[in-house]
């Protein structure tokens, strides 16, 4: 589940830290305020990763069920951003999204947005075939995997220009032989 809402969480986040441990955090954003930011920074994690499926939010909210979480994890990612600054700590913030039929035409779309963010990375993971939701609605079909093969080799160049993408090539390639299952 979300981290954030559990009692405790920040000050086991700084206990790690207090003794060495590298911790790091999954989190949706939806409790990313300033003032959690602010301890998270102070924690000193090993990273934060930010659950982001969409580059604006329609399409994020619509795949993560929540009206208003698309704002919440940009300005987290913001406050994130400008604790890491104040408090001169650094460590990885990365986005991952889930690829599916909803998000994949998007995919350079979230890599750019994630950029203009300052987001150190984007790691993408493919959604995997196990719920009702992921058969009737999420799956890339066969009918769009030419297309989503022509997704995945610009994300291949944007990489090669530059682009902060996590996944070697070798891994973005394999996401389409997922689909193909």
């Amino acid at each position: 589940g979300e981290p954030y809402i559990k009692k405790g969480f920040l000050d086991l986040l700084a206990l790690g830290n207090k003794n060495g441990i590298h911790c790091g955090v999954t989190t949706n954003g939806y409790c990313m305020t300033k003032e959690n930011a602010a301890k998270t920074v102070a924690a000193h994690p090993f990273n934060v990763n930010m659950s982001l499926d969409g580059h604006n939010a329609e399409l994020h909210d619509y795949l993560r069920g929540q009206p208003g979480l698309f704002d919440r994890l940009s300005n987290g990612i913001r406050y994130l951003r400008e604790e890491q600054k104040k408090q001169r700590v650094e460590f990885p913030i990365n986005v991952k999204p889930t690829i599916n039929r909803l998000n994949f035409r998007y995919l350079p779309d979230i890599v750019e947005w994630a950029q203009k963010l300052g987001v150190t990375t984007v790691n993408f993971q493919p959604v995997n075939r196990w719920t009702q939701e992921t058969y009737e609605e999420l799956w890339i079909e066969q009918e769009d995997l030419a297309e989503f093969e022509q997704v995945i080799e610009r994300l291949i160049q944007m990489k090669k220009n530059g682009a902060p993408i996590m996944n070697s090539d070798e891994v973005l390639r394999l996401t389409i032989p997922h689909f193909r299952e």
